[in-house]
């Protein structure tokens, strides 16, 4: 669960902008994204594998 502890002195902008940061760092986005709809093993497989190899690619 994210918790975002926000100043006296600021605003609900960067109050909201904090809490999109940290939402995005943990992937609670991407997480419910890949969860929201049945994947089976052959599709997790497939999304693994595309994964793997943005990484892979990335490293060059």
């Amino acid at each position: 669960m994210v918790k975002i502890t926000v100043n006296s002195p600021e605003s609900f902008e960067q109050a909201l902008r904090k809490f999109k940061q940290t939402v995005a760092k943990e992937g609670i986005l991407r997480d419910y994204k890949i969860k929201s709809h049945f994947e089976n093993s052959r599709e997790k497989d497939i999304r693994r594998q595309a994964a793997a190899r943005k990484r892979n690619r990335k490293k060059r």
